[in-house]
C-alpha cells in the first residue's frame, strides 16, 4: 500500500495505506499515516474520523490529545470509551480542557458513565462521593456499583495524604458487600490512615480471592 503513495498521493490512497497497515497490525505505521492524513486532509468526513480514532488510541505523544480534541469537537456519534480516552489525555496535557470537556457533556450522561469517565482523570473527592452515592441509590448496590466503588477505592488509596480516604471510608464501609477487591483496597486506605488493625481485618476478608496480594500486604 505505501508504494501507491509514491506515484499517486491523494486522500483515498493515503487512507487505504493507513487502513492496510492497521488491519495487518502494523500499528506504528498506521499511526504515522493517520497523523499524515489528519494534517493533509481537513474535511471532517468518516475517513477523517477513523484516522483520528486510530491516532487518539495509539499515538504516544501529545498528537493523541490533539486528535481527540478534533474528534469531540467535530463528531457527535462517539462512545463512552472515546470520551474516557479523550478525558484521560486532556487530564494529562491540559487540565482546564479536561474540566471544561467533562462539564460540557456531564448533563447528557448517566451516573455510571460519569463515574467511568472521571476515573480516567483526577476527580475531586466531592465529585466521587456525590456520584457514588447517587449510583448506589439507583442500583441498590449491585455488582456494577461494587466494581466502581472498588475502582475508586483504589484511586483514593494511591493519593498522598489522608483526607480523601477518611471522607470516602464511611461510604465504602456502609455499601461494600461481598466484594473482595473492594475489601483489599479498603484495607489499603485504612493502612494509609494508620489504622493497621482495621486494615488487616479487611485484607483478611479478601484472603480467599487474593491470597498473594493479601500476604504481600501483611508482611509490608
Amino acid at each position: 500500500a505505501p508504494d501507491i503513495l509514491k506515484t499517486n498521493f491523494n486522500d483515498d490512497n493515503l487512507f487505504y495505506a493507513l487502513m492496510a497497515a492497521y488491519k495487518t497490525s502494523d500499528i506504528e505505521l498506521a499511526t504515522q499515516l493517520a497523523l499524515l492524513y489528519t494534517y493533509s486532509f481537513k474535511e471532517f468526513d468518516n475517513n477523517q474520523k477513523v484516522a483520528l480514532i486510530i491516532l487518539m488510541y495509539n499515538d504516544k505523544t501529545i498528537e493523541a490529545f490533539y486528535a481527540g480534541q478534533k474528534l469531540v469537537n467535530n463528531y457527535k456519534q462517539l462512545t463512552i470509551t472515546d470520551y474516557s480516552t479523550y478525558y484521560k489525555l486532556a487530564s494529562l496535557y491540559d487540565l482546564n480542557e479536561a474540566n471544561n470537556f467533562y462539564n460540557s457533556i456531564s448533563s447528557k450522561l448517566f451516573t455510571k458513565d460519569k463515574l467511568i469517565i472521571l476515573a480516567n482523570g483526577n476527580p475531586t473527592i466531592v465529585q466521587i462521593l456525590t456520584l457514588l452515592e447517587s449510583y448506589f441509590a439507583e442500583t441498590e448496590g449491585n455488582s456494577d456499583y461494587q466494581a466502581l466503588l472498588a475502582q475508586y477505592l483504589e484511586i483514593v488509596s494511591k493519593r498522598t495524604g489522608n483526607s480523601d480516604g477518611s471522607l470516602i471510608i464511611n461510604l465504602a464501609e456502609n455499601t461494600l458487600k461481598n466484594n473482595p477487591k473492594g475489601e483489599l483496597y479498603l484495607g489499603d486506605i485504612y493502612y494509609k490512615l494508620g489504622l493497621k488493625t482495621k486494615a488487616v481485618a479487611h485484607w483478611n476478608a479478601a484472603m480467599e480471592a487474593y491470597p498473594a496480594d493479601v500476604k504481600s500486604r501483611l508482611f509490608m
